[in-house]
């Protein structure tokens, strides 16, 4: 139901007054600024990449809280708890509009995939009580993911925004800043220039991994993963694989194509951390071909994979059944279109 302007201001001024009352406003009026979101950017190489969060039907959800700069016994408000923003047409929209309330703090929190909030209990959101916020501070408000299933092939992106002091007049869209809080890991592929035959990748697979974690906001920008406790992946139930066949040449190709890619829960690269791949020349001896290696023996200069990052494995397929590969490298996950990615 919607509010007079009248009973809108009335309502302000006893929150104002008593530090006590809750109140949201939906009909502002004219003297109320909508709130807004605008363009949103992928921060940190990229499965989501700036172009694609800008695809028409793309979805996030927000959390957004507002509390008193002055009153310690001020009663925090959420004005959003999950709602899901959508891009129609040029625009971020969502059911209900919300206003801002002069004098007042607000903070945002987002999330993508929205299907990630669809599961009950899954992502949490609070903001614990301090010394100076007897009812919670949502300043430091906190997002968290339980049990997150790492072979759901998610790009998880997340953004805070705030603390933003509401005044009179129009206020600007809220800007979102969204980081990947997974890591990015690449294998890829490629002959070896003195193999004069073609090669084909049967099928991929990556396990030992751990599989299952825990995620929570805090700190900024990628939060925090705990897998402790968590499942590890098996051959049977390997973290990622494809049975798609791939034609090598002696340019690299990710083993892993579009919609199998690895995103990696952030953790320490355990021994057992098996890659195997099913090859096979396509002239001469064409028997299958299974090669299993251990990518805590590689010698990489890391030692865990870590949100944000794109973590690239590059071997070489010889004629005479062996496999080298080039030391790993690590690089900042940066979209592919050029940027980092912002909703503003």
């Amino acid at each position: 139901m919607g509010f007079s302007l009248k009973y809108s201001l009335a309502l302000f001024g006893a929150v104002l007054l008593s530090g006590c009352v809750k109140t949201m406003v939906q009909d502002g009026g004219d003297d109320l600024s909508p709130m807004q979101f605008g363009k949103s950017e992928v921060m940190t190489r990229s499965i989501v990449t700036n172009d694609s969060f800008e695809n028409e039907g793309t979805v996030f959800n927000v959390w957004g809280t507002y509390h008193s700069s002055s009153d310690r016994n001020f009663i925090p408000v959420d004005v959003f708890s999950g709602t899901k923003v959508t891009k129609t047409g040029s625009k971020w929209s969502y059911d209900d509009t919300r206003y801002w309330l002069p004098g007042f703090r607000y903070n945002f929190r987002a999330l993508h995939p929205a299907v990630l909030a669809a599961f009950p209990g899954m992502v949490s959101y609070s903001y614990a009580q301090d010394e100076d916020h007897p009812h919670g501070n949502p300043d430091n408000a906190v997002l968290s993911i339980s049990s997150y299933d790492g072979r759901s092939g998610h790009d998880i992106l997340y953004a805070a925004s705030g603390p933003i002091a509401a005044v009179r007049g129009k206020m600007p869209a809220v800007a979102f800043d969204f980081n990947h809080i997974l890591a990015y890991v690449l294998f890829e592929g490629a002959v070896d220039p003195s193999v004069d035959r073609e090669v084909e990748i049967v099928s991929a697979k990556l396990y030992g991994a751990t599989a299952t974690g825990s995620w929570t906001s805090a700190p900024s920008p990628a939060g925090t993963w705990d897998v402790t406790g968590g499942e590890k992946s098996t051959a049977p139930n390997p973290y990622a694989s494809t049975s798609q066949v791939l034609s090598l040449t002696s340019k690299y190709v990710s083993v892993f194509p579009q919609g199998s890619e690895v995103l990696m829960i952030p953790q320490d690269i355990q021994t057992g951390t098996i890659f195997e791949i099913q090859y096979r020349y396509t002239s001469g001896n064409t028997a299958l071909r299974t090669v299993r290696t251990d990518i805590s023996s590689i010698g990489a200069s890391f030692k865990a994979w870590k949100a944000g990052s794109t973590y690239r494995y590059r071997f070489n397929i010889g004629d005479t059944d062996f496999i080298v590969f080039d030391k790993p490298t690590v690089t900042e996950w940066i979209d592919q279109d050029g940027g980092n990615y912002i909703i503003q």
